[in-house]
């Protein structure tokens, strides 16, 4: 796996990292097309550069449920490798 800064790249053109990764300069620099933000309340910094964010709000425990979230992420990962785009899935 590649890793660049705060993401490693966990299939071609899928990242996973911490919210440092979702920057702006960041996801410009990886050219990121989609951001799965899987947190309850952290901000969307790739918006208002017209990138497409999906949130699921996940609680930071080891007890939270993931199964309700499971087909929104995949079918939010697809549609952007389909597009051709790449996508972050951050947490905090």
């Amino acid at each position: 796996a590649l890793r660049i800064g705060w993401a490693d790249e966990v299939m071609e053109r899928v990242w996973l990292g911490s919210a440092d990764a979702a920057k702006l300069d960041s996801l410009q620099r990886r050219n990121i097309t989609h951001v799965i933000n899987v947190t309850e309340d952290l901000k969307f910094h790739g918006e208002e550069a017209g990138l497409k964010c999906l949130r699921l709000p996940v609680d930071d425990h080891p007890s939270e449920k993931l199964r309700p979230y499971i087909f929104p992420a995949c079918e939010f990962i697809n549609e952007g490798l389909r597009g051709g785009g790449s996508i972050l899935v951050h947490c905090r």
